[in-house]
């Protein structure tokens, strides 16, 4: 989905009331969405909650020979609803337009299962996804630029200075204990940053895609190599294991 644009995420409701969670890991957010007659402030370190009952079906779950189950508007041009951050939060706060698009229960089940298989995406791109998806966008750079958290372009790699003194080479381990224990080792100059865990919010493929997309964003041609490997890798074995499966 695109807005102005922008690539915009799309959620999806069931039709029946939902209980919105809403927490932030970094600065004040707020979500607005027009359509509910609905703004939600959100902040760090808490958590704020609010309710809404979507009464009208967007969309409809079609299977596809290619792309297995998507979203299809159930009446032509029909886009689903508006969702905004209303609240000044950064350099990124221009894109982050969303949809919200409303499924009946059975189609709703359809989705969660299909945006829970991330078996189909190529490592490198996943990462990218999750990149934005999980809200590291929001802290960390991939072009190189200042941001409230360490970029992402170049770190693959590097020595990292922390502020208790010690130090460590950013390697596949230490992407992963910075996503599952980011308190652990504070890099220096960002002291002041706090980053929640992302303990039980992501799979090991998806720590695997992060380190590889982060791998990929290296200024060495050989750690690009290695991320493409990577992914080479992870394709042939999936293909032998289907192939192990129709035999």
């Amino acid at each position: 989905e695109r807005i102005s644009d922008v690539d915009a995420k799309v959620f999806a409701l069931p039709k029946r009331p939902v209980k919105f969670v809403c927490s932030s890991s970094d600065v004040i957010h707020s979500i607005f969405i027009p359509a509910f007659r609905m703004k939600i402030d959100v902040f760090p370190n808490r958590n704020t909650i609010a309710w809404a009952e979507p009464t009208k079906i967007t969309h409809r779950m079609v299977e596809s020979k290619d792309d297995g189950w998507v979203a299809v508007p159930v009446e032509e041009g029909e886009d689903g609803f508006y969702l905004f951050c209303t609240e000044y939060c950064g350099d990124q706060h221009s894109q982050m337009p969303a949809r919200v698009i409303v499924l009946s229960d059975e189609d709703y089940g359809r989705w969660l299962a299909r945006q829970s298989d991330t078996s189909g995406i190529p490592l490198k791109d996943l990462g990218e996804i999750l990149h934005v998806q999980k809200g590291c966008v929001s802290c960390h750079t991939v072009d190189g630029s200042a941001g409230t958290g360490p970029t992402w372009k170049g770190l693959f790699g590097k020595n990292r200075e922390f502020e208790d003194g010690g130090s460590a080479v950013a390697d596949e381990d230490y992407i992963r204990e910075s996503i599952i224990e980011p308190q652990v080792h504070i890099v220096k100059g960002f002291t002041s940053q706090k980053m929640n865990s992302y303990q039980g919010q992501v799979t090991d493929r998806d720590i695997r895609a992060i380190q590889n997309f982060i791998m990929s964003l290296s200024d060495k041609a050989e750690d690009q190599q290695r991320a493409d490997e990577w992914s080479a890798e992870e394709l042939e074995n999936q293909t032998s294991g289907s192939e192990e499966t129709q035999d």
